[in-house]
């Protein structure tokens, strides 16, 4: 069963995809393999720098990622401009995983991934699990998290999908959907999750 996680930026994705994989579900982080994409896929370096403008790295040199989200989130368009080059890649490598591990015998396996909805992936997955936080939590977070001033922040939260709107997109996709609201401490939190889990082993009885 595939099982795919989202939500905003700084919603608690990571916090839930942790604890489902301390309870024995594996976990591929879809954003990780992006930042691996852009640290060893030279080609594919080479088209997001020429998009960007930024320098051409050479093989084995980081790419600039703050610089690079810094153009990426500063002009409209450009944000559906990485999606293009990004997302055909982190979804192949991701298929990838997943079938490699369905070949090992893996029976149940948590995607997690900021962007799955707006990357149109809902389809592949049995069941959708959406991390909703209150706005101003959200914020704080992503702050803390990224460094950013307050208007900066606030800026890059705004070019998301809204929660409402990608809990819209996740009920039209026609799979089952379970939304974790986040709105209280990590020990709430995991007290959601570990509901969402029950509803989960419940959905995996019925798959198997």
């Amino acid at each position: 069963m595939r099982i795919g996680l989202t939500g905003g930026l700084a919603a608690g994705k990571s916090t839930v995809a942790a604890h489902f994989q301390a309870a024995g579900i594996p976990v591929i982080d879809a954003d990780h393999i992006g930042r691996e994409l852009l640290d060893s896929d030279d080609r594919l370096r080479a088209k997001v720098a020429a998009a960007f403008g930024l320098p051409p790295p050479q093989p084995g040199e980081a790419m600039d990622r703050r610089e690079l989200a810094r153009r990426a989130f500063s002009a409209p368009g450009a944000q559906k401009r990485i999606h293009a080059l990004l997302h055909p890649a982190i979804r192949a490598k991701v298929n990838e995983r997943l079938a490699q591990m369905e070949q090992e015998g893996v029976t149940w396996v948590v995607v997690e991934a900021a962007l799955l909805l707006e990357a149109g992936l809902a389809e592949d997955f049995d069941a959708l699990v959406l991390v909703e936080a209150e706005g101003g939590e959200q914020l704080a977070r992503f702050q803390a998290r990224t460094g950013l001033s307050r208007g900066e922040a606030e800026a890059r939260l705004r070019l998301q999908l809204s929660y409402e709107a990608k809990l819209a997109r996740a009920r039209d996709s026609g799979r089952a959907v379970y939304v974790i609201p986040n709105r209280g401490s990590r020990e709430e939190l995991a007290a959601q999750a570990e509901e969402c889990l029950a509803w989960l082993r419940q959905m995996k009885s019925e798959h198997d």
